[in-house]
C-alpha cells in the first residue's frame, strides 16, 4: 500500500474499534473494474492507520475539478 494512495472504505467505520482491521477498495482498483467493481481486491487495514481526506466520495471527486 502506497502513501499517496487513495482507499474507499467498504465497511462503515462506526462499527470498529480503532485496533481492528477494516475492509478498503482504492480508487485505481475501481477504476480498472468500473464495469464489474466487485471484482476489486479489498484489503484489511487497521482502522487506525487509516487518515481521512473526505467523507463524502461526490464531494471528493467533485474537487478534483477545483
Amino acid at each position: 500500500m502506497e502513501e499517496d494512495e487513495v482507499f474507499i472504505v467498504s465497511e462503515d467505520p462506526i462499527d470498529f474499534d480503532n485496533d481492528d482491521e477494516i475492509l478498503v477498495v482504492g480508487l485505481k482498483e475501481l477504476q480498472r473494474n468500473i464495469k464489474n467493481p466487485d471484482k476489486a481486491e479489498r484489503l484489511r487495514v487497521r482502522k487506525d492507520q487509516l487518515v481521512v481526506i473526505g467523507d463524502d466520495l461526490e464531494s471528493y471527486i467533485r474537487s478534483w475539478n477545483n
